[in-house]
């Protein structure tokens, strides 16, 4: 199997303030409140790093259809919040992504609102999906040939997207989209009275 070395950074708790720098002075100025002056308008946190691998020890088919982590920069999560205190455009903003940088399942939703006029929530899924390891069902297996008969390398990817307007009115008008697509390449059985034939497909 593969040996994994992981690296990471976290950043936690981004926060940012609105008030601006105070004015140099020579006055007295009373002592200043403890209570922040201006609220956060960013929060959250971010676990980024590298993964690092060393050589297959064994079969890549079985690291692939059971592990299928690669190496290279990846975000392993990212969590954060951005509020807009004059509630301008919006009034939050919600974000979440996980597992990016060409791992096995990687997600991201996002949730935009503004009070009584919008909400709008988007998400989207990556699956990439490898199996090549022989069934213990395959007629051939008794015959010592290990061809799999039903092996897949695909990737499923799932879009939705949903803006609903007025949310708090009787009349909610809203419009939705939503994509279910994959592709990829595998291997399918063909049956023809008692004989079974592997046969490639996309």
């Amino acid at each position: 199997m593969r040996r994994v070395l992981l690296f990471g950074l976290s950043l936690c708790s981004l926060r940012a303030q609105n008030a601006p720098p105070p004015a140099p002075s020579t006055e007295q100025r009373p002592a200043e409140s403890p209570v922040p002056s201006s609220e956060s308008w960013i929060s959250g946190s971010v676990d980024a790093g590298y993964r690092w691998m060393t050589s297959v020890g064994g079969s890549f088919d079985t690291y692939r259809s059971i592990v299928n982590l690669g190496s290279g920069p990846k975000l392993f999560g990212a969590e954060f919040t951005i509020t807009d205190p004059l509630h301008r455009a919006f009034d939050r903003i919600d974000v979440q992504a996980y597992s990016w940088g060409d791992d096995p399942y990687s997600t991201f939703h996002l949730n935009a609102k503004k009070r009584k006029w919008y909400d709008f929530t988007a998400d989207y899924r990556n699956i990439a999906y490898f199996n090549f390891l022989p069934s213990y069902a395959d007629p051939l297996l008794a015959r010592g040939i290990e061809l799999d008969e039903e092996a897949f390398d695909t990737r499923r990817r799932l879009t939705s997207a949903e803006l609903e307007l007025l949310p708090q009115s009787w009349f909610r008008p809203f419009l939705a989209f939503h994509r279910d697509s994959s592709s990829g390449t595998g291997t399918a059985t063909f049956v023809s009275d008692q004989n079974e034939y592997p046969v490639p497909n996309q």
